[in-house]
């Protein structure tokens, strides 16, 4: 986890959001609503409000105020922006110091009252007994040195009933053992294994797929501005990736990856 959490630290500290490869992303989304909470994570055009839909359909019926839980929170503005749509109040939780120092920085957008934890996914102490109504990780919680752990602390701090929505990637192999690549039927398991009733997986990985290319294929056009803005050390960083994706000199990153979206409801 330290390697990781010293990734995202340098992740953070870069504010892509205000260098040319913010600005190209915010051109390749073609939706401002979106490009504007600068996610770390996949949000696709329009996500956040297909998002919101989806929880606030499946918590319904559970009793308001309650919080919700954003494991993997970032800068914090979309799952506040969630939060505020439920009427929750909201609590964020990243194992990344500097994403944590920047959502505390960043100026509220709303009414909705906050908690922001530095911590590991799997550290809920501090969260009181059926404190949360729903639970919300877009690419992160499989990101967790022991994605089961987290799932079998997650029962205690949701009310029955409360929806779990979490997005995560998977492949045909397996890398490292990293938990990236487990795949869907082992998250179903892993699920109903600790009191969630999985309600949907759905396939995302066309749309995922499409708006990577998009995205890459605008950077590689402006490649040599890339170079000139982000210089020596993190230009050829940039495009390296962009490479990979594209699969200019090799084979394409995203034809091993899929992407799909979870949905449980605590039983």
């Amino acid at each position: 986890m330290t390697d990781l959490r010293r990734h995202f630290d340098s992740v953070y500290r870069r504010n892509y959001g205000a260098t040319i490869i913010g600005r190209l992303t915010r051109q390749s989304l073609g939706d401002p609503a979106t490009a504007a909470f600068e996610a770390t994570g996949f949000l696709g055009p329009g996500d956040h409000r297909r998002f919101l839909e989806i929880l606030d359909s499946s918590s319904g019926r559970v009793r308001r105020p309650l919080v919700l839980l954003d494991l993997g929170c970032g800068n914090a503005r979309l799952g506040e922006w969630l939060a505020y749509g439920l009427r929750f109040d909201y609590c964020g939780i990243d194992f990344s110091t500097t994403a944590i120092r920047i959502a505390r920085s960043l100026p509220r957008r709303n009414a909705t009252r906050r908690r922001l934890l530095c911590t590991d996914f799997t550290d809920l102490r501090s969260i009181g007994d059926e404190a949360a109504g729903t639970a919300f990780s877009l690419d992160s919680l499989y990101l967790a040195a022991d994605p089961a752990a987290v799932l079998r602390a997650l029962p205690r701090v949701m009310v029955r009933g409360a929806p779990l929505l979490l997005t995560i990637y998977s492949a045909s192999g397996r890398a490292n053992g990293q938990p990236a690549y487990a795949r869907p039927r082992e998250w179903r398991a892993a699920l109903s294994d600790v009191g969630f009733a999985p309600c949907s997986i759905e396939d995302c990985t066309e749309v995922w797929r499409e708006t990577m290319r998009i995205k890459h294929r605008l950077r590689w056009e402006h490649r040599d501005e890339i170079l000139q803005e982000m210089g020596e050390d993190l230009g050829p960083a940039e495009l390296s990736v962009t490479r990979a994706i594209l699969g200019i000199g090799c084979r394409s990153t995203l034809v091993s990856l899929k992407r799909y979206e979870i949905l449980a409801l605590r039983r």
